[in-house]
């Protein structure tokens, strides 16, 4: 008897070279609950800045408090509020907490959507590369 299925290679999965699970907590998150996260936080961001500036229409302040929401929670729990809603994580390449320098670059070039756009095959952005992180499942 023989079969169409063949195991992919250890290499094929998103982030088994770089020391993470195939799959479960730890493993590589999907775009779709990346970007579910991102959504989250951008409505977040644009509801706080409108109470706090006002108006219905906050302008750049939403985009500031984006900035610095997810510098400080990336900073201090590897998770903006969206990123917990969806059960993902930032976390180190070596394995700690993201440095806020680096979170601090991370979001101003996800703010540039382009570096957010351009990904390898362990579905890291060049954003993600660029501050030595990878968005991985709570």
């Amino acid at each position: 008897m023989t079969t169409d299925y063949q195991e992919p290679e250890a290499e094929a999965v998103p982030g088994v070279r770089l020391g993470l699970p195939a799959s479960g907590p730890g493993s590589v998150a999907t775009y779709g609950r990346r970007l579910l996260g991102v959504v989250i936080d951008i409505a977040a961001s644009y509801a706080i800045a409108a109470l706090f500036a006002g108006t219905a229409t906050p302008g750049g302040w939403s985009t500031l408090v984006f900035l610095v929401e997810t510098v400080v929670l990336l900073s201090l729990t590897g998770q903006t509020l969206g990123m917990a809603a969806v059960q993902v994580r930032v976390l180190s390449l070596s394995r700690g907490r993201i440095h806020a320098w680096w979170a601090l670059i991370r979001q101003v070039l996800l703010l540039a959507m382009i570096p957010a756009l351009v990904t390898d095959a362990d579905r890291r952005g060049l954003h993600d590369k660029a501050s030595g992180v990878v968005v991985v499942n709570a």
